[in-house]
């Protein structure tokens, strides 16, 4: 009895591991990693005051907060558990709140593509260590590359599921920073946005007979709605995703066997189900784009609707091409995904990890 109630008490603990995870690196992708995006749904685009421009830096800074409260609430409760790196998130945080200054502050600006990459990269590096902190990987021991001892492994195998999702989230930003500069530069998705209300109006009345009247003016209202608005992409990118990210989800769960095997760590199943389910949502927003053709007046997508089906389609395949290409680099060094679920061969190697090493 002590035994099975020993086999109990651990499953629960794997279960509020993998829950606990599973929420800090939700917070991390998603809340986090555009807090941006969701401050302009919400307020819209900043205006050139302080209070509009400190909003960027105080909610990062809220939602750093909740992640150490969240790990250091885990380490209360769950001692066993791997303790939380504290210097190593400060680092991270101090790292992404300076970021976030020199972005509102003008020091990086936003209107430079050369800018905006920079602080890509440094926001990238910046949620790694957070990361890292948090799941107990020591930033050290995994740049180490001649330390083949048990810790570095140790480190990989809780650190390396995140790289795709890493890679994934860079190419999102480097998604909306083209969508921001090049496609919905000069979209035009209402009529009232090209000509004006009064002018709509009078088009919409003369073409409300189409198609049962074939007048001149009925052709020539419709001609002109038709050819005024469209949408920032084309369809074909959307109906092309739409069929490529299920390949790629096959590819990654049955030619790779990425998702074959149950992770042994709890932060691996949480980074599991990230990906599977930013897959998913990467293909129900492509699916969700194609009803309209996104061409003429009344056809157009709204405008959210188009970027977060652009950003999230192009993260999700990213992330399946990472996915793809680390479970080749891990399996070829005998640590590959294989390896790091129960009940799967060991590699001759010896090496249990799913990391390089």
């Amino acid at each position: 009895m002590a035994g099975e109630e020993g086999v109990a008490e651990d499953g629960t603990a794997q279960t509020r591991g993998a829950s606990f995870m599973l929420v800090v690196v939700f917070l991390v992708f998603v809340p986090l990693a555009f807090t941006e995006d969701f401050l302009e749904a919400v307020f819209g685009l900043p205006d050139d005051t302080l209070q509009e421009r400190a909003r960027l830096p105080v909610l990062d800074l809220l939602l750093l907060s909740v992640i150490w409260g969240l790990a250091w609430w885990r380490r209360r409760r769950e001692p066993r558990a791997r303790g939380l790196l504290t210097w190593w998130f400060l680092l991270g945080a101090g790292f992404t709140l300076a970021v976030d200054v020199a972005t509102v502050s003008g020091l990086l600006s936003a209107d430079e593509v050369s800018d905006r990459l920079f602080a890509f990269v440094l926001y990238l590096v910046a949620l790694a260590i957070l990361l890292a902190a948090v799941v107990g990987a020591n930033p050290r021991s995994l740049l180490a590359r001649r330390d083949r001892s048990e810790e570095r492994r140790d480190a990989w195998k809780r650190f390396g599921p995140a790289i795709p999702l890493f890679v994934g989230t860079f190419a999102a930003w480097i998604g909306s920073l083209v969508w921001g500069m090049v496609l919905d530069g000069d979209t035009i998705r209402l009529c009232e946005q090209g000509l004006g209300a009064d002018k709509c109006e009078e088009l919409r009345d003369q073409a409300s007979g189409w198609p049962h009247a074939w007048g001149r003016a009925v052709v020539q209202s419709r001609a002109v709605l038709d050819s005024l608005c469209s949408g920032a992409v084309d369809q074909e990118y959307f109906a092309q995703l739409s069929q490529v990210i299920p390949l790629l989800i096959v590819a990654v769960g049955f030619e790779a066997g990425v998702f074959k095997f149950r992770p042994d760590e709890p932060v691996q199943r949480a980074m599991t189900a990230l990906t599977i389910a930013l897959l998913c949502i990467g293909e129900v927003l492509a699916i969700s784009t194609l009803p309209r053709s996104n061409e003429g007046c009344g056809n157009v997508l709204d405008g959210w609707h188009e970027y977060a089906a652009f950003v999230l389609t192009l993260e999700a395949v990213f992330v399946a091409l990472a996915l793809l290409a680390w479970a080749v680099v891990t399996a070829s060094s005998g640590n590959g995904f294989k390896s790091a679920g129960k009940g799967s061969k060991p590699s001759q190697g010896g090496g249990n990890s799913s990391g390089p090493g």
